[in-house]
């Protein structure tokens, strides 16, 4: 078997393991749940996860594809903050190339915000109490389905992100209807 074959048979496997999980054990999802999480945010941060040197240096720029996000985002009226503000979306791109001309690609965008425990929430606290934002910490509350693909160029990937990022601004729309 040649190492193209058993890397993209590699790649397959993991993240066809990755797509039969229950979404809800990996991630947050996109439901009616996760959706209000989105409701009454009044703007976002986008970031970009750290895309490996082997595939910036075939072409794959962080840096556009997350000013392309930022645009789409405004296009669609929602605020983007310039600055280290929270909540933010993140873009995850994993990109692996087992050919010449051959990406195999796992796309999601994930919303994190600050969240706090109920536990906290339902604590009397004392006058020296800390307060319950104190144990607040960043998590995901709302997570793109995420899309697999076989690109032949890093193009097709840009596509797969900007397919995924129209999905946050649906569940962004939805959760925010007057």
């Amino acid at each position: 078997m040649s190492a193209r074959k058993r890397y993209r048979g590699l790649f397959i496997a993991l993240f066809s393991l990755l797509w039969v999980l229950p979404s809800s054990v990996l991630f947050a999802g996109d439901d009616e749940i996760t959706r209000a999480s989105l409701r009454g945010i009044d703007g976002i941060r986008v970031m970009m996860e750290h895309v490996r040197p082997e595939i910036a240096a075939e072409g794959f720029d962080g840096g556009r594809i997350k000013s392309e996000a930022e645009q789409q985002l405004r296009a669609a009226g929602i605020k983007v903050l310039e600055d280290e503000k929270l909540p933010f979306l993140l873009i995850c791109p994993y990109i692996t190339k087992y050919g010449r001309n051959s990406y195999g690609s796992f796309v999601r965008v994930e919303f994190y915000q600050l969240v706090v425990p109920y536990h906290r929430l339902s604590e009397k606290l004392g006058p020296d109490a800390s307060s319950p934002i104190d144990s607040a910490q960043f998590a995901a509350t709302w997570t793109s389905p995420g899309v697999m693909g076989n690109a032949q160029n890093l193009l097709e990937v840009g596509v797969q992100v900007r397919n995924e990022v129209a999905k946050f601004i649906e569940a962004f729309r939805a959760a925010n209807r007057r």
